[in-house]
């Protein structure tokens, strides 16, 4: 008996398509909303500097530690630093931005 309550009755919606539908309509937008937020805080100028430093401290531990895997981190570490640099620089051929935090439609 798939529906919705509505002021203390059950309405139902027209078959379980319609529950689906609504299911995945509403699981989508927590999901847009955290890719919002990751893409606001991993640009921002914190964690920018927190990144880092975690970078220079991998290279520190790899100094002491070699075939820990961590020289191999820091160095996937500075190439993610690198290419957000580069896309948040570049633009297309019609001059327009790479990377930006607006919206398409």
């Amino acid at each position: 008996m798939g529906g919705i309550r509505h002021h203390g009755r059950l309405a139902e919606l027209p078959g379980q398509q319609m529950d689906g539908r609504a299911a995945r309509s509403h699981l989508r937008r927590p999901e847009a909303v955290q890719r919002r937020q990751m893409t606001v805080t991993m640009t921002s100028e914190v964690f920018l500097a927190e990144f880092r430093s975690w970078t220079a401290e991998m290279r520190r531990i790899a100094s002491t530690h070699p075939g820990s895997g961590a020289c191999t981190l820091a160095s996937a570490m500075q190439m993610w630093l690198w290419t957000l640099n580069h896309l948040q620089k570049a633009t297309d051929p019609t001059g327009g931005k790479l990377y930006h935090g607006q919206r398409r439609a």
